[in-house]
């Protein structure tokens, strides 16, 4: 709650925590148990005037949530989340049967995590995080009893606290051919806040999700190692929030690493990482492209296991695609070709033979879906080798190897909420 809350105090029958005089709690016994915490926070921050009306245990903050003034969301149907929520649960043996109330703290959608703050928990920490996926919020460590839902005070506006729990859905298909759903799906990333990217993060040849995040006007990178739920396996910041984010195998090490785009006074200047350690910065930069006129792009070009820049350029409404050869601080295009329109179409690139060279591709907005178009060479001229329909119109379109198998593939990430 970024310090605007109460202090969160250890079993004790002293009368004042930190300055602050309990507000109910169990007299001569622990005047600092679970539910005090809530009613000394909801009155300090003015959302309710003291101790809970017809509330004897936790429990009985859910069940008597309207005769409160508040409302409920069931676990399992939970849509928002505001940090001053309280996260009510059923008895166990740990508690004797009254149920456990802990306090939203902050969230983090893009890593499945709700952190909460709590009094007279089984190991007294005043610490702990809930699981949060598919409007569910699950607790792990046995410290409580099935979880019963999220309490909201309507009167609980804190200023940029609230979080929304749409999410990024990410949906992969496994092959290029004309037909075909998604094999795997799953959430990452907050649809707020993260914008997202893909790479072989750990060099074994998969594909897996990344999000990029604005914190305070840089980007901080949140990268996985799987395609199913869960978490960052690693975090750090590279880059500003104006930056135009990209990813690629900058050298020989065969692992994605960040790279982005900047505007310096209307060129594009390019950046590239060649580790993902928490810190570092370039190993090399170079200008390519105007920004006023360039959509940036990226491939292996040539097959040689590096991932080279490249522009699609709006030229008189076509997409006029110049692809570079390596990543010097000098240098030009090697070849140049049009292909696709910019009023409909969204440039993309990826191995799509399995032979190791990227070549374009297109997904394009066609009636409400998306329609790619795949090139297999980098001629000045060709049309699409293959084409088909996959995802809806309003989907972010993204391009991995999911597989591992060197064949580039489509997906698309689709709000969710």
């Amino acid at each position: 709650m970024n310090g605007s809350g109460v202090n969160v105090c250890a079993p004790s029958t002293d009368p004042t925590c930190g300055g602050q005089t309990h507000v109910g709690g169990w007299s001569g016994v622990n005047w600092y148990e679970c539910v005090e915490l809530a009613q000394r926070l909801y009155k300090s921050m003015g959302w309710y005037g003291g101790i809970f009306a017809g509330v004897s245990y936790a429990t009985d903050i859910y069940n008597n949530a309207a005769n409160l003034g508040m409302t409920t969301q069931a676990n399992g149907s939970i849509t928002s989340i505001v940090p001053g929520d309280m996260i009510v649960s059923a008895g166990s043996t740990y508690d004797g049967g009254a149920g456990h109330v802990a306090i939203v703290d902050s969230v983090d959608i893009a890593n499945s995590k709700v952190n909460a703050v709590e009094q007279n928990s089984y190991n007294n920490q005043p610490r702990t995080s809930y699981g949060f996926s598919n409007k569910t919020l699950t607790r792990t460590d046995g410290a409580t009893g099935p979880i019963m839902g999220l309490v909201h005070s309507p009167n609980d506006t804190l200023s940029g606290s609230s979080t929304s729990t749409a999410v990024w859905q990410w949906y992969l298909r496994s092959d290029d051919t004309t037909s075909g759903a998604a094999y795997t799906s799953f959430s990452y990333g907050a649809v707020a806040t993260d914008h997202p990217v893909t790479g072989d993060w750990d060099g074994n040849g998969t594909y897996t999700p990344g999000i990029v995040r604005n914190v305070n006007g840089a980007w901080e990178w949140d990268l996985r190692n799987d395609n199913s739920d869960g978490g960052a396996f690693i975090s750090y910041t590279f880059g500003l929030a104006t930056d135009i984010p990209i990813v690629g195998k900058w050298g020989t090490s065969g692992i994605s690493t960040p790279g982005v785009v900047r505007n310096v006074n209307g060129a594009l200047v390019w950046y590239l990482r060649n580790n993902n350690d928490p810190s570092g910065g370039a190993f090399t930069s170079f200008s390519y492209g105007a920004a006023a006129t360039d959509h940036v792009v990226v491939g292996d070009w040539t097959g040689d296991g590096i991932t080279k820049a490249g522009l699609a350029r709006n030229q008189n409404g076509s997409w006029v695609w110049y692809l570079r050869n390596n990543n010097d601080a000098s240098g030009g295009a090697f070849v140049s070709f049009s292909y696709g329109a910019v009023a409909t179409d969204t440039p993309e690139a990826g191995a799509w033979l399995g032979n190791g060279v990227f070549t374009p591709g297109l997904a394009r907005s066609n009636n409400g879906v998306l329609t790619w178009y795949l090139r297999n060479n980098n001629d000045p001229s060709g049309g699409a080798f293959v084409s088909f329909d996959y995802g809806s119109a309003t989907d972010i379109p993204i391009v991995g190897d999911w597989r591992g198998n060197g064949l580039s593939t489509p997906g698309v990430v689709r709000a969710s909420s």
